[in-house]
């Protein structure tokens, strides 16, 4: 399309065509007569040829009038799949969403996520990669994932990520063997034999 060339001159000039009459168009796509006629106007400055001969009984289209309406019809048709797409995109209804957890959570956590998102957004082609924490953030970075669960401290994260807690876990030891103090560092459990 050319760039001067607007989808509203567009859906004008299709309206136009379709009513075989200016005013009928006018009003079938609730603009006001001069101003559609001032639309058409432009548009045929822009492409540089006449799209209508006007007569008091109505409008019919030139020669360069008929080579355009079909491809103003794919044209809008066309801009119309793209804001559909695009709709459907931002409502989570359809796209790609390339997902990485490690193998922990994958065998715990994840399967019941996964299953509840895909019954919320079938559309959505859901990717999962398994993997350790450190690949995976490695993945994201790279932009090979979107999202990833991982597990690490919040402030472990590269900068430009941004992280989102969502549990806290505690690791505990448990030894039938007594421990010097209540809360062990694994430095404490080098040199004991297990």
């Amino acid at each position: 399309m050319m760039a001067g060339v607007q989808l509203q001159q567009l859906t004008y000039f299709v309206a136009v065509a379709d009513a075989r009459h200016f005013t009928r168009a006018a009003e079938l796509t609730h603009v006001s007569q001069p101003s559609l006629s001032q639309q058409i106007r432009s548009l045929e400055k822009e492409l540089g040829a006449e799209l209508f001969h006007r007569s008091r009984s109505g409008t019919s289209l030139t020669d360069a009038g008929q080579a355009l309406l079909p491809l103003a019809r794919r044209i809008l048709a066309d801009a119309e799949s793209a804001r559909r797409a695009v709709a459907e995109t931002v409502q989570l209804r359809r796209g790609r969403v390339r997902f990485g957890a490690p193998p922990s959570l994958c065998a715990s956590l994840v399967p019941e996520v996964l299953r509840a998102y895909r019954a919320r957004h079938p559309g959505v082609d859901l990717r999962l990669t398994e993997g350790g924490s450190r690949d995976l953030v490695r993945d994201l970075e790279a932009g090979e994932l979107d999202l990833a669960l991982v597990i690490a401290a919040p402030s472990a994260a590269p900068a430009g990520l941004s992280v989102t807690p969502l549990l806290h876990e505690d690791l505990v030891l448990v030894s039938a063997e007594p421990l010097p103090r209540r809360r062990a560092r694994i430095t404490d459990l080098r040199g004991r034999a297990w």
